[in-house]
Formats: C-alpha cells, structure tokens, sequence
C-alpha cells in the first residue's frame, strides 16, 4: 500500500479538492490518503469530494512543513510514503508509477518526479522556466516537496528537519540522505500538475518564506556564508534608493542615479541567456526580494541567539 500525505492550508480547500478528486482517478488504487491541517483549524471535510480513500485527517502537533509532513508519516501504514500538495493534481498514472519504479529499481530508497503547468500569468509562467529540476539537481538526488515519495524504512532513522518552516525543507531531507549512502533520483514521467501562485501577492509571499528556510539552512545548521555578490547588489540598491527617496523630499533628484546604477548592474549580473524580457526581469526582483528576506530572517536568528528576542 502507499500513503499520500497532504499538507493543507485552511484558506486552499478548494485546491485540496481538486487533488483529493485527482487521487480518486488513481489506475493504483491500493492506496490511503492522510490530510495535515494546521494546528487548532477545524477543517470541514464534508464539504469535500467523497473519497474512500482519506482514512486520517489529522492537525499538526507543531508549525511549519516540516512538521506536518513528520506528522503525516507518522499516522501513516504504507509500505511506500508519497508526498504532494494540495495545490497539486497527480497524473492518472502517478501512483501506478511510483510503484512500478521502485519494483523495477529496489535498491532506490526515494523517488521524485516533475510538474506541468499551463501559465495563466507572468508569474506562473516564471516558474514554469526556473522550477523545472536542473541536471545537476538530479544527479544530487534532489526532487520537488510536491511530488516525492520514500520507503517507509527511510523513516525508521529520519525525518524533516521542523526548525525548517518553509522553504529548503525537502532539499535539505534529501541531502542528509544522500550523505547517509541512500539512493534517489527523479523521474521525467513521474508527473503531477502543479498551478502553483497565481498572484503577484501569492508568488511574493512564497519567495519571502524561503528565506526563512535557506537562512536558517545556511546561517544557522551549516554555518556557511549567507549572502555573495549579488545579495551586496542588491544591498547597495536598497540603501541607495531609500537615501534618493529621502533626498528628493528636500530636493536632491540627481542621487536618483545611484540606485539607477546598481540596479542596472544587478539586472546585468541576474541576466541569463535562455531567459525572455519578462522572465529576466522576474529574475531580477526575486533576487531583490530573496535578499531582502534572507537579511530579515537572518537578522531574526542573531537577535534570538543574543536573548533580545523570543
């Protein structure tokens, strides 16, 4: 048998409907599907798509995905675990292949697959470009958060790290069990459909939170340098334009040319080749606003470290 655990938001149940009907098209159909709920939400699972599949829907001990997700393992039977989001739709056959290659391929202890999309925005169509996993990203091992799966003996020695809250989670997981000597790759018919944010609101606040995951991952557990260059670009552009914002006020419009300057030469350093206008100049605000997020949170980790902070 294989769980699917699903980790919920309260405000996304429609998404999490159409993935429960998704997951009750599955051709596998020896299968249970466990719901993480944030903590102290009541969700009204009448109201969903009937399903003789859901056999727990469970809330969350702690926060953050990462606990969720151990959560989910947790309250789960199968001899296989499969992980995907509740903004997500499994392909007919995702099950059926998660199956078939870990039969085929036994001496693998994880597995992931890709996404499709069809962008209704510039937003969407930015991830369509840049979220697709990288050779290299496969050869480490790495898969998507919303389309992984795992034997359950992997979880009899780890499990997600629950001080990453958002963003990095998966990746993290994988790496330590890449270092550990277990095995996992990804596969390009292993396919979800992923909608993903379909707001520039939706689409920040996505971004902002994996800086709360890649700093603690980096500041705080590897003890690696946070920022590099083009963060000390984007630092610069930040502090220059709120200097010229300030200046104008009492008349001085020419500082406006510093801020003009560093963010040419950030665009010019975030620009790549197989990118469009559009995607490369979403490159270039993700970049601002990840470094923007990376200083908050790490900010965030030295105030608690000093005892100013809870």
């Amino acid at each position: 048998m294989i769980s699917v655990v699903i980790v919920t938001k309260y405000e996304r149940w429609d998404d999490l409907d159409n993935c429960l009907s998704a997951l009750a098209k599955q051709k596998f159909q020896d299968f249970e599907i466990i719901i993480v709920v944030p903590k102290n939400v009541n969700p009204q699972i009448q109201d969903l798509s009937p399903t003789k599949w859901i056999t727990h829907v469970i809330s969350q001990g702690g926060v953050g995905i990462s606990n969720a997700r151990n959560c989910g393992v947790k309250a789960a039977k199968g001899e296989v675990i499969a992980f995907t989001d509740d903004d997500a739709e499994p392909h007919r056959d995702w099950l059926e292949k998660i199956k078939q290659h870990f039969d085929q391929q036994p001496e693998l202890d994880y597995l992931g697959g890709e996404f499709t999309l069809e962008p209704k925005n510039i937003w969407q169509r930015w991830i369509l470009k840049r979220y697709h996993l990288s050779p290299t990203a496969i050869e480490a091992g790495l898969c998507h958060g919303n389309n992984m799966a795992y034997k359950r003996a992997v979880f009899d020695t780890f499990q997600f790290d629950e001080n990453l809250l958002f963003g990095a989670d998966e990746s993290e997981f994988q790496t330590r069990l890449k270092a550990a000597g277990l095995l996992g790759t990804t596969f390009q018919d292993l396919l979800i459909r992923h909608q993903h944010r379909n707001s520039f609101l939706s689409f920040s606040k996505m971004r902002w939170g994996y800086g709360q995951g890649h700093s603690y991952l980096y500041e705080v557990k590897y003890r690696q340098a946070l920022f590099h260059w083009n963060d000390l670009l984007n630092v610069a552009f930040f502090i220059s334009f709120l200097y010229a914002a300030l200046l104008t006020l009492r008349g001085v419009v020419w500082f406006w040319l510093f801020p003009t300057f560093f963010f040419v030469v950030t665009a010019s350093h975030e620009k790549q080749s197989d990118a469009t206008m559009t995607v490369w100049l979403i490159d270039v605000y993700v970049s601002m606003l990840w470094t923007l997020s990376k200083m908050y949170h790490s900010l965030k980790y030295h105030l608690k470290r000093w005892g100013w902070i809870r």
